[in-house]
């Protein structure tokens, strides 16, 4: 048994219709608020937006725990609205006698309904807005507008006093009247109304309207000019928000995410300087997750299809990885985190940081002596590994896979290094285009670090992902790292996460260079003090003003402010403690715009963007919201000023300091790690004659940090210089040099790191890396020699000073000197020359130390050091020309590499004879030994020989060699020519040059022929082949070939046919012309066997079968080699010329080895361009052969590019006219570029039939060879072979099979085809074959057979034939129990095809299935068959049959019974559905529950009760399914006469209803329940209309409580209402219909012509439930194949919803009728040219 309940029991639908209109959301405010409250001050909290919201609103007086929100009716209060409030009840808001509404502080009050100032009241905004609903605002009070913006749907009468101060009124509805008095200035729109004035209106607010004007002074405004008075009434038009701006919210998702998901748009763009945004609608966010929730984070996040995977790293410690997590979020879902505050801290945007940039180039390079440091050390960075982060590398045109046109051009330019040590991305900018400032650091270290290595990684993403950049570098092994960013979330009063992974990185010994930043001094820092009241939130600045006034310049503008308190997102378990806010305000201290969060608990950070269109003047303001009493410190920040930089504050006249002069090195250049690094333009810098000076917009250090003040920055660098990266500086090209200018700390970072990169090689090159001496730490080598700017030592603008590489370097090692010339000014030379008479010499060049000494003849000279260009030494008197340097010792802490020796210089040059020693050049083979070795000499380039004196003298210091002995290759060998020891005297006149001879060693002739075999049988094992080589030709005799030369090229012989593993056999011999001999040489088709070998492609060899694949054998083998088998029709000069495929083996071609040499071949047309690879000999690249480095190119020999005399190329390349190449296709269609063919050889036997074969040896390539080849003749004699037929059987109805053969004696890899060229031929000894008949007698027989074999037929075998199977089932059924309708059973017979076309009724004759009615407990399906078929098999299978439930439908009555009354008994039941003549059930038993669904019995208390038939022990009614259908128990309590129903009113209004023509007026009554529960009272004498009038309409009969209407359609007589409650025996009664008061008019907007009543009150083919509906109703609809129309009307006949509903959206519709008004509504469903009707009630 199944039983279903209706999905809701809140009524029965017998009184559906009968139900006044439902609860309304005012009558649940009358519940919680009885009376007018007096006295209470409510103000918003900004928790919620949402009016009937306790936590939206404090609330101060009497009385506020019963109303915890205001109610609409104010009086003798205060409601002062702060934050954005929505009202969205239908009941107007009243501001009656002493009751004020205020709307402040950018507030915007919005209210569905209509607002009314009656006598004493006050609505007054002050910088904020009010957008009223519909109605008439009716203002009998005061209204003050105030920098303020009132909008309103329909009419306002201003029946007292509006006063206006810059502010506007706009009617998008209706009328504006002005009865008395408008004052001030601002303006007044009627976009849809007229505007009327009777009273005084002052000529300063100006107006518009659309339609008509009466009593308006001067003239109407244009709609343009009244609306820009509006566009600047909130704000100051001057300053526009970063984003639509929300002053401060709680949310989780704080200010910034709160306005973006509101107002995003695609199409729109979005402030980049705060958000972060991908192409999928998705902003880059970091979650702060609670502690111990990273889990519950996750979980969260993969509801929204984010997972891990999509995290951005943004971690350097893996402890560290739960406290944040960075990803893109869908924007339009961000609201959806904020009710997470269990799993989530607080969502902030992902700001870009800040570049601290302007422009670039290496006169930065000259400004700090590192050009100086380079030549002077010979330093270049090499081996020091540079990281740069920044925005991005290769990202000026956006995310790209390759190398951008821009890098392309810098690495070829030089720019950039290329090759292996170009630069290393670890992660580039990932999330679209940026400005590439990281590769003009690059540029700059190159500059200065041409050879180190360059590594880069975006620090751009976020500063989690910048944290876990800075670990990459240090894990790829950076000794230096530099930045250029600054996070305006950075904190100020702490080390953040990129703060510690700078410290973690230098602890690891790494030199972590930062940018102090570009901020100048723009940055206020002060301890919060309160202002006097009433801005006691408010920060008191210098003059004791709670505004500071601020002169602002075109721009955009951020600011960061940040106080002395904890941050939740670094491991703080209590976050911040304090809330700050900061704001920009108007002069008179409202507030203009602020994007603050709640921070308590969370960090202690607020941003404010803002963008400034014309220079103007606006006040900032800092609020405490909330917080520690004790005095806390903030800071804030200016991080961008506008296009010039500048920011300033207007102090009061007694205010003397400069209040800006605060530090602006912040973040993680702040870190005690980082060397933080200000900037100096290169043209402020001594290379240019100027004076060291900081540039203006460099930052200033002093951060009070971690408790201490530190000292930054701690150096300066240059900056300005030139780069190929136009990165939009003020100056682009300053210097007019063509070339962009790179300015900021940005810049001057990375001049710093290359110096420091240089410093460090040199530590690497002078220093023991045993010395630890601290002075000589990197960070102290480059502070202690800085160049002081202004007074000595540090200070917070220069830090220790401007950097110097040479200063630095030298500080612990000594350069090389560079001696470049001699100066003679000091002898006369008129009267002397040099060694005539002792002087002082002057020596000029460079990188001289005071320590340099000059050595004249190995002698060290006193030296007088001038400068580091010009040494002084006084030269002794000399005969000859003696040589001069400079030497510089190493310096004291060095290893003594520093320092060195300066080039030689003479005072005259002595001219010397050039003699050239050439050793002599002779030939031989391969093989052979050397001849002895001889040489030439010659004087200079002439053919003069040296005399043989001082041949003499040379020849004991002359040694000749060759690197060549017998087994060399072939080739051009060196006969070198060493000299050592030389006499003195010789090497005083003489140079000697020494030139090699050549050896030239050619190919050695030698000829391979197979050994004489014995003859084998057809199919036998093939014998093993030997071979004997014959070295030199038939003239040469006794030629001295080294015995293991011959020895190895036998071996080499054999292994390189061992390569492939096998042989090659001619395929189709007798097809073609056959072999014979031709003067005493085989041949085949006209090609001679003399001299030919075979090579074979390993493709080829690959594609090939094995010898036991292809059937063979060979002796001594193992069955697993290649047979490459290939068509003798290939076998020919005119095949191999065109190099066409064989018709026999498909694929294979021919191909001549020397047109390989040279470069090209076909195959069948197809070019082989990429040439051979031979194993074990010649090398083929790409056309052209080398041999042992010999170029061979058309047969010519090249030796560098040079042709070589007598060459024997032409024997190397007659070997390869003698090589055929078995070549695929596969090996002509492979890709061009692919590796060459590899090709190998093979041995060749012309055929495997009887008769005389021949052996042709497998080639061998050795350029050391000349070889020649000979083929050796084989005898195969036939073999025996018989055949035998076999039995076969069919089934009944078959064809005659292909019969079967057994054939014994076949060889190879013969198949019958072959054997048996014509086939085989069989017969039986029947026609016609049955079952009863055989088995028929088979025989077998052949017309042509194969020379090969002698073949024996023996003819046998046996037919048989058999009965044919068939299953034939009944086809499973589902019927519902009683059915009536044919049962419609079937069968499926398998298989489908019966023989000769048969069907089942041949097979079974006559059959019916069982059972025949619906009326039955059987569940199987039975096929009865008269008699089979005997050629058939026959299988009977039953089906398997289910019987559903009918369905039983059970319903109970209603029944009201009064209060006190017991439960009765018995209820109508109605039973519907039965079959088969089955008894209705008789239920004596109940169950009755309340609205909660708990079961109640007694005496219940007064309420509407759901009462179902007790089901439990019914029996008997299992093939049902019962559907249960409540009744209704109305409780109803017994009133006295004050309690009872009161007809409390009426009004009547005009009205028409279709299809009763007679109807001209709605009555709407109104009764009035004073009881808190309903009164139920049945039609009937005691609840009765009376009178003459027709009418249509019910009375209701469940009246709830509170006041409520009913409406009644009559012809306008008289009628009359009475209602009598239980108690109560005096009826209630109402007014005469005829006599009512008029309603408010109503409009029939759509006619209902095609409902009528019969159509409503009829039974519906569809229903709706649950009916009544509060918001979404499901409608099921019978089943059809066409499309339903739905209409939805109200009562009045107006058109709601007009919809399609598909057949594909199945019969279950959810209808959302959320938006439509409560009362009675109609659904008018149209289906297949039927129309039907629903009344449904809407609460």
């Amino acid at each position: 048994m199944r039983t279903s309940l209706p999905s809701t029991s809140f009524s029965a639908n017998s009184l559906l219709n009968k139900l006044a209109r439902p609860l309304n959301l005012f009558y649940l405010l009358f519940l919680c608020s009885t009376g007018i409250v007096l006295g209470q001050n409510y103000e918003t909290t900004g928790l919620s937006d949402n009016w009937e919201d306790p936590t939206a609103w404090t609330c101060i007086g009497g009385g506020c725990n019963k109303n915890p929100y205001p109610n609409i009716t104010i009086s003798n209060s205060n409601v002062t609205i702060k934050h954005r409030i929505l009202y969205s009840s239908n009941n107007p808001i009243k501001i009656n006698r002493n009751g004020s509404l205020i709307v402040f502080n950018n507030a915007i009050f919005s209210t569905v309904s209509n607002i009314n100032v009656n006598t004493a009241g006050n609505l007054t905004v002050t910088q904020g807005q009010i957008d009223i609903g519909p109605g008439i605002l009716n203002n009998d009070g005061q209204i003050t507008l105030t920098n303020a913006v009132l909008t309103k749907n329909g009419n306002v009468v201003n029946n007292a006093s509006i006063t206006l101060q810059n502010a506007c009124i706009s009617l998008t509805e209706g009328n504006f009247l002005n009865k008395t008095t408008l004052s001030g200035s601002g303006s007044v729109k009627a976009l849809n109304g007229n505007i009327n004035n009777s009273g005084t209106w002052s000529i300063d607010v100006l107006y518009y309207t659309s339609r008509n004007t009466s009593g308006v002074p001067g003239s109407q405004s244009s709609v343009e000019e009244v609306d820009a008075v509006c566009a600047c009434v909130l704000i100051n038009c001057d300053i526009l928000p970063g984003y639509p701006p929300n002053s401060k919210v709680n949310e989780l998702i704080g200010s910034a995410l709160t306005s973006l998901s509101s107002n995003y748009d695609a199409n729109e763009a979005t402030n980049e300087f705060i958000y972060t945004l991908n192409e999928n609608g998705e902003v880059l966010i970091e979650i702060v997750v609670q502690s111990g929730q990273y889990s519950g984070v996750v979980s969260l996040l993969g509801t929204f299809n984010i997972f891990p995977g999509d995290f951005i790293s943004d971690v350097y410690d893996p402890n560290d990885d739960e406290q944040v997590i960075t990803v893109f979020f869908p924007i339009l879902r961000l609201p959806d985190l904020n009710p997470h505050t269990d799993l989530i801290n607080q969502v902030y945007e992902v700001s870009r940081p800040i570049p601290n940039t302007g422009l670039i180039s290496s006169q930065g390079d000259f400004a700090q002596n590192s050009d100086i440091a380079r030549l002077g050390w010979n330093l270049s960075g090499k081996d020091v590994k540079i990281g740069v982060i920044s925005d991005s590398y290769d990202r000026i045109s956006g995310v790209r896979s390759s190398l951008g046109a821009a890098v392309v051009r810098d690495i070829d330019n030089g720019d950039l290094p290329s090759g292996a040590n170009s630069v290393t991305v670890l992660q580039d900018y990932p999330l679209g285009a940026a400005s590439d400032e990281g590769r003009a650091m690059l540029q700059i270290l190159h500059d200065v670090a041409p050879e180190a290595e360059l590594y880069f990684t975006t620090g751009f993403v976020s500063e989690g992902n910048m944290a876990a950049g800075i670990a990459e570098l240090v894990d790829a092994g950076c000794d230096i790292i530099v930045d250029d960013l600054t996070y305006m979330k950075g904190p100020f009063y702490r080390d953040g996460i990129v703060a510690d992974a700078v410290n973690e990185a230098t602890s690891l010994g790494v030199s972590y260079f930062s940018s102090a930043g570009n901020f100048g001094n723009r940055s206020y820092e002060a301890n919060f003090s309160a202002s006097a009241s009433p801005n006691g939130i408010r920060h008191e600045f210098e003059g004791g003003n709670s505004l500071q006034q601020l002169q602002l310049e075109q721009g955009q503008y951020i600011i960061a402010l940040q106080w002395d308190d904890d941050f939740y997102s670094l491991g703080s378990l209590t976050g911040a403690q304090n809330d700050l806010d900061i704001y920009l305000a108007n002069d008179n201290g409202s507030i203009l715009y602020g994007f603050n969060r709640n921070n308590l608990g969370a960090d202690p950070v607020e941003i404010m963007p803002f963008e400034v269109v014309n220079p103007t003047t606006t006040n900032l303001v800092i609020e405490r919201a909330s917080g520690r009493v004790d005095p806390v410190a903030f800071k804030y920040v200016v991080f961008r000023a506008g296009n010039d930089g500048n920011f300033a504050v207007i102090t009061p006249p007694d205010v003397k300091e400069d209040v800006l002069n605060k530090s602006t090195v912040v973040g993680h250049a702040n870190a005690e790690g980082a060397i933080t690094v200000g900037a100096v333009r290169y043209d402020n810098t001594p290379y240019k004659g100027k004076t060291l000076l900081a540039q203006k917009s460099s930052s200033r250090g002093g951060t009070f940090t971690a408790g201490t003040i530190r000292n930054k920055p701690d150096i300066m660098a240059p900056t300005g210089g030139d780069t190929s990266v136009e990165l939009g500086a003020p100056e682009p090209d300053f210097n007019n040099n063509s070339f962009p200018n790179f300015f900021g700390t940005s810049a001057s970072a990375p001049h710093a790191a290359g110096l420091a990169a240089l410093v460090i090689e040199a530590k690497s090159k002078f220093i023991d890396p045993s010395n630890t001496d601290p002075d000589l730490a990197i960070r102290k080598l480059i502070t202690d020699n800085s160049i002081d700017m202004g007074a000595a030592g540090f200070d917070f603008t220069n830090g220790f000073g401007f950097v110097s590489a040479d200063n630095t370097i030298g500080a612990f090692s000594n350069p090389l000197p560079n001696l470049i010339r001699f100066n003679l000014e000091k002898l006369d030379t008129e009267n002397s020359s040099p060694g005539d008479i002792p002087f002082d010499l002057i020596l000029e060049g460079d990188y001289f130390d005071e320590s340099s000494i000059v050595i004249f003849r190995k002698d060290s000279l006193k030296t007088t050091f001038i400068d580091s260009s010009t040494l002084l030494a006084t030269i002794p008197t000399f005969i000859g020309n003696p040589p001069i340097y400079v030497f510089t010792p190493s310096g004291p802490l060095t290893n003594g590499s520093d320092g060195g020796d300066s080039e030689v210089l003479t005072f005259e040059d002595i001219p010397i004879t050039d003699i050239i020693i050439k050793g002599d050049s002779f030939e031989r083979h391969y093989g052979e030994s050397n001849l002895e070795l001889t040489f030439t000499t010659f004087v200079d380039e002439t053919e003069i020989l040296l005399g043989p004196e001082i041949l003499e003298l040379l020849l004991p210091s002359i040694t000749m060699s060759t690197q060549a002995i017998p087994s060399s290759n072939t080739g051009i060998y060196a006969i070198d020519v060493a000299l050592s020891e030389i006499n003195i005297i010789l090497k005083e006149l003489y140079s000697f040059t020494t030139e090699p001879g050549v050896l030239n060693i050619v190919p050695m002739p030698v000829t391979i022929q197979p050994q004489a075999l014995e003859p084998i049988v057809y199919g036998d094992a093939l014998p093993e082949i030997t071979f004997d080589y014959i070295f030199g030709d038939q003239a040469e005799a006794n030629l001295g070939v080294d015995s293991q030369v011959a020895a190895t090229f036998a071996d080499h012989h054999v292994n390189a046919l061992s390569l492939v593993n096998g042989l090659s056999l001619v395929n189709g011999l007798s097809l073609v012309n056959g072999l014979s001999l031709v003067n005493g040489e085989p041949t085949i088709n006209g090609l001679s066997l003399v001299n030919k070998t075979f090579f074979v492609s390993q493709s080829t060899v690959n594609q090939s079968n094995t010898i036991i694949e292809n059937g063979l054998s060979l002796v001594n083998g193992t069955g697993q080699e290649k047979l490459v088998n290939f068509g003798a029709d290939l076998f020919a000069p005119t095949s191999i010329e065109n190099n066409g495929l064989s018709s026999i083996t498909n694929g294979l071609s021919l191909v001549n080895g020397l047109s390989l040499v040279n470069g090209l071949s076909l195959v069948n047309g197809l070019s082989l361009v990429n040439g051979l690879s031979l194993v074990n000999g010649l090398s083929l690249v790409n056309g052209l052969s080398l041999v042992n480095g010999l170029s061979l190119v058309n047969g010519l020999s090249l030796v560098n590019g040079q042709p070589l005399p007598n060459s024997d190329s032409d024997k190397i390349l007659n070997a390869f006219d003698n090589i055929l190449v078995i070549v695929n296709v596969s090996d002509a269609t492979s890709d061009q570029n692919a590796d060459p063919i590899d090709i190998k050889p093979i041995n060749v036997i012309t055929g495997l039939d009887a008769g005389t074969q021949y052996i042709i040896p497998g080639g061998f390539i050795d350029s050391n060879f000349e070889i020649s080849y000979r083929p050796t003749p084989i005898e195969i004699l036939p073999a025996e072979l018989s055949v035998t037929t076999g039995d076969a059987s069919i089934t009944y109805g078959d064809e005659i099979p292909e019969f079967t053969k057994t054939i014994n004696g076949i060889k190879l890899s013969d198949t019958a085809t072959e054997v048996f060229p014509g086939g085989l031929i069989y017969s039986v000894a029947c026609s016609a074959c049955s079952v009863a008949e055989g088995p028929y007698v088979i025989s077998a027989s052949a017309e042509t057979n194969s020379p090969n074999y002698n073949i024996t037929y023996v003819n046998t075998g046996l037919l048989t034939v058999i009965p044919f199977d068939v299953t034939i089932s009944a086809n499973d059924a589902t019927i519902t129990y009683g059915q009536q309708d044919p049962l419609g059973f079937t069968a499926t017979i398998a298989p489908e095809m019966l023989p000769y076309e048969e069907t089942i009724q041949n097979v079974l004759g006559d059959f019916a299935y069982t059972p025949s009615t619906g009326c039955t407990d059987v569940e199987i399906i039975e096929i009865i068959s008269s008699s089979p078929n005997t050629n058939y098999n026959i299988i009977l299978e039953n089906g398997v049959l289910a019987i559903s439930a009918t369905q039983l439908d059970i319903s109970v009555g209603t029944r009201i019974i009064n209060e006190g009354d017991p439960v009765p008994a018995n209820f109508d039941t109605t039973v519907t559905g039965l079959v088969c003549d089955d008894q209705a059930p008789v239920f004596t038993a109940f169950v009755v529950t309340d609205q909660n669904g708990t079961v109640v019995s007694g005496i219940l208390a007064l309420g509407e009760y759901s009462v179902s038939a007790d089901i439990s022990n019914l029996q008997g009614y299992e093939n049902y399914d019962i559907n249960l259908q409540p009744g209704t128990l109305f409780v109803s309590p017994i009133v006295g006469c004050n309690e009872r129903i009161k007809a409390s009113d009426i009004c009547k209004s005009p009205a028409t209803l279709i299809n009763y023509p007679q109807i001209t007026t709605k009555l709407r009554f109104e009764y009035t329940n004073s009881l808190s529960v309903p009164v139920f009272i049945s039609n009937g004498p005691n609840n009765i209309l009376k009178g003459n009038a027709f009418f249509v309409g019910d009375l209701p009969e469940v009246f709830l409580p509170g006041v409520h209407t009913f409406e009644i359609y009559t012809d306008g007589r008289r009628l009359q209402w009475e209602v009598i409650s239980n108690g109560c025996s005096s009826p209630s009664k109402s007014a005469n219909g005829s006599n009512a008061n008029p309603c408010e008019a109503t409009t029939l907007l759509v006619d209902m012509s095609s409902f009528s009543n019969d159509d409503i009150e009829s039974q519906p083919t569809s229903t709706v439930y649950p009916n009544p509906v509060s918001n979404y109703v499901t409608l099921q609809l019978k089943e059809s194949i066409e499309a339903t129309q739905l209409g939805v009307f109200n009562e009045t006949g107006q058109l709601l919803l007009s919809r399609e509903i598909s057949p594909a959206e199945g019969q279950n519709i959810e209808v959302d009728l959320t938006s439509f008004e409560k009362g009675i509504l109609f659904f008018r469903l149209e289906n297949e040219g039927e129309a039907s009707y629903i009344k449904v009630l809407k609460n």
